[in-house]
């Protein structure tokens, strides 16, 4: 039990003196009586992906890492999380001016150290999305119908995605590790340019069969997957 104690002063001046009892609502309640049996979720762990219920979740956590990949996120506040049309956008010269941080400075003159912090920020964001989207394949593979759900030529054609912007941005040599259910890694070997684009021309063309095989939806919505906008122009040239 709380006492507040506190004046009030009237038109006349005189003092008066008011005495209110708060009594809150833990020291009314008995310990023993207050008892809280809370199961808190935290974070989706592996265990809890392995049915047909967890696809739309699979779905839209590879969709979210795509989407950080390719435009980035200002959900750090002002460091933030580039994406990879900004880098593009540097080492094509789109962009006018890198502003003064060096390592942007060092991508827009085409002089790339190994130690560039932010070329690691866009290779992970690039990499998450690349696995996030091949795992969540591999999850529609197994446990959706794929004559009637479109999700895995989707989440398909984005992983062609990702090994073509690694083919367009990057040297040959670039890594594609895995992990395991454990989370331990599975290096991967290192791929030439050609290979990316050869890799993600098989992602795209496994996408498509995948759209073709699917005649238990729409025509409408297969005729998205069988031909996004971005089929309208001319493929990438690898060198």
């Amino acid at each position: 039990m709380t006492m507040l104690g506190f004046a009030k002063t009237d038109g006349r001046g005189d003092r008066l003196r008011r005495w209110l009892t708060l009594v809150t609502a833990g020291a009314a309640l008995s310990v023993a009586a207050c008892k809280l049996d809370v199961t808190d979720p935290d974070i989706i762990t592996p265990d809890n992906l392995q049915g047909a219920g967890a696809l739309p979740t699979i779905r839209a956590a590879a969709i979210g890492d795509f989407a950080i990949s390719y435009s980035g996120s200002g959900a750090d506040g002002s460091s933030g999380t580039e994406g990879i049309v900004m880098m593009s956008g540097l080492l094509g010269d789109e962009w006018i001016n890198s502003e003064t941080f060096p390592t942007r400075i060092e991508i827009d003159r085409r002089a790339t150290l190994a130690t560039n912090v932010t070329l690691t920020g866009w290779f992970r964001t690039i990499s998450r999305a690349r696995r996030s989207t091949e795992f969540a394949a591999g999850r529609f593979r197994a446990l959706s119908d794929t004559t009637a759900n479109t999700g895995l030529s989707e989440m398909l054609s984005l992983a062609g995605y990702t090994y073509l912007w690694f083919a367009e941005n990057w040297c040959s040599g670039v890594p594609f590790s895995n992990d395991n259910p454990d989370g331990s890694l599975v290096y991967g070997q290192p791929l030439t340019r050609a290979q990316m684009t050869d890799t993600a021309i098989a992602r795209f063309t496994t996408a498509l069969a995948a759209a073709n095989a699917a005649v238990n939806v729409s025509s409408g919505t297969r005729g998205i997957v069988q031909n996004p906008p971005s089929r309208r122009c001319p493929p990438p040239t690898a060198t």
